[in-house]
């Protein structure tokens, strides 16, 4: 659990940033900077590099659509499980505060190179007015239970 937690940082999109050489940083930020250059217009051109700008060792979740109901991924939290795996949760949403703003749970058995899609733990149904956020995952150490503390 320590190592995992030691990484050296998160990005946006979940991933942790590996330490590399200056010229592959650099080699990377130009890549980077002229395709930006090329066309800011096309999402998926764009959003396909952006993840991958500061060179993450995993990914856990990448948006489908930029102004998609998961175009919006904040307070991502991993813990391990005893048995090995690794859960992830967040809480997604189309844009922050958004009536669908809800709790999402993923799962990984490989240590975070794969990942299951998100699914979905609370939130707003229909048009109730509740909406989840906040998920701080708990494994109880005997029982290897999973708890989900949210708002």
């Amino acid at each position: 659990m320590t190592s995992f937690l030691a990484l050296v940082s998160l990005t946006i999109l979940f991933g942790a940033m590996a330490i590399t050489s200056n010229a592959e940083k650099n080699a990377m930020d130009q890549r980077y900077t002229e395709t930006l250059r090329v066309d800011m217009n096309h999402f998926e051109q764009f959003h396909n590099l952006e993840w991958q700008r500061t060179r993450p060792d995993l990914r856990v979740y990448i948006p489908k659509n930029e102004k998609g109901p998961d175009a919006e991924n904040q307070h991502f939290l991993v813990t391990p499980t005893n048995a090995g795996a690794w859960i992830a949760v967040w809480t997604m949403a189309t844009h922050e505060n958004h009536k669908d703003q809800c709790v999402v749970v993923s799962r990984s058995i490989d240590k975070g190179k794969t990942w299951t899609e998100p699914v979905k733990l609370d939130g707003q149904e229909g048009d109730n007015g509740k909406r989840a956020s906040w998920g701080f995952p708990f494994v109880v150490p005997k029982t290897n239970r999973i708890y989900v503390f949210y708002n």
